[in-house]
C-alpha cells in the first residue's frame, strides 16, 4: 500500500552544499549519520541554533542527540527531507494489525522528537495524521497516550488530542484493563473534563469535527491554517 504523504508548508530547492555529522543515542546504539545543514537546519530550531555562529558543534560540524531514539530519528530524517512521514515499512503495511498500534506508538515517538529539534511543522503534520487516520476507528493506544503524558509538557496537543478523544468516547473497561499502564495525570484529566462536560456538553470536543489548527501550535515560520474544507478522514491512505 502507498504511504500517506502529507507535504511540508512549502517546497523548495533542497541545499546539499554543505554536510555535518549528527550522532544519536548513547553508548552501543548510537549512531552517526551524515546529513546536510541547511536541510535539517530548514526544518529543525535545534539544529539551526546549534549550527550556527560560534558554537562549538558549528565550528566541529558535528552535534550529539545522545536522548534520540534512532529509528524515531529516521523517520525524522525522511520527512526533512521529503517533507513526508511514513511510519511503516513496505513489509510492516502488509503485517500490520488493523489497530494500527504500531503507526500509533511511533507517531508519539516522533512528536516528542520533533518538540526536542523545535520543528513545529513535524509536530503539526504528526497530530494531522493521528486525528484523519490513525485514531479514526481505534482512538489512542495506552502507548500513545504514555508517551503524551510523559514526554510532553502539559500543553502539548498530543496530550489534548489523546484526552478530547477519550472524554467523547468513554470506556470503562478499556480504562480499567489498562489502568496499570496509563498515566495518573491522565485520569485527573479525564476526571475534570467529564465533571465539565456534564456541566455543559457544548465543551465536548470532537477531534474529527474540529478546526483545522486545534491541534496544531503556530509561530512566526509556522502561520495558522487557513479555514477551509477538509479531507474526509476516511479517504486517507494507509501509513
Amino acid at each position: 500500500m502507498a504511504p500517506t504523504i502529507l507535504p511540508a508548508a512549502q517546497v523548495e530547492q533542497l541545499d546539499f552544499s554543505e554536510a555535518v555529522t549528527v550522532a544519536v543515542g548513547d553508548g552501543d546504539s548510537k549512531q552517526q549519520f551524515l546529513l546536510h545543514k541547511n536541510i535539517i537546519s530548514r526544518h529543525s530550531k535545534f539544529f539551526r541554533k546549534a549550527l550556527s555562529g560560534n558554537f562549538f558543534e558549528a565550528k566541529k560540524k558535528s552535534i550529539n542527540v545522545p536522548e534520540g531514539d534512532v529509528a524515531t530519528f529516521k523517520l525524522w530524517i525522511q520527512w526533512a527531507y521529503s517533507g513526508n512521514i511514513v511510519l511503516l515499512s513496505a513489509s510492516e503495511q502488509e503485517h500490520q494489525n488493523d489497530d494500527c498500534a504500531l503507526a500509533r506508538k511511533r507517531c508519539g515517538k516522533l512528536y516528542v522528537l520533533a518538540d526536542a529539534l523545535e520543528d513545529t511543522l513535524c509536530r503539526n503534520t504528526v497530530t494531522d495524521l493521528l486525528k484523519k487516520k490513525l485514531l479514526l476507528h481505534h482512538g489512542p493506544s495506552a502507548e500513545l497516550c504514555k508517551i503524551a503524558y510523559e514526554h510532553t509538557p502539559e500543553n502539548s496537543k498530543l496530550r489534548k488530542l489523546c484526552l478530547d478523544w477519550l472524554v467523547i468516547n468513554p470506556s470503562g473497561t478499556w480504562l480499567r484493563d489498562h489502568r496499570d499502564r496509563l498515566p495518573p495525570a491522565l485520569f485527573a484529566d479525564l476526571a475534570i473534563e467529564w465533571g465539565v462536560v456534564a456541566d455543559d456538553q457544548s465543551w465536548a470536543i470532537d477531534p474529527f469535527n474540529a478546526p483545522k489548527c486545534k491541534y496544531h501550535d503556530h509561530d512566526t515560520e509556522v502561520p495558522a491554517c487557513e479555514e477551509g474544507p477538509e479531507e474526509s478522514p476516511a479517504s486517507n491512505k494507509t501509513t
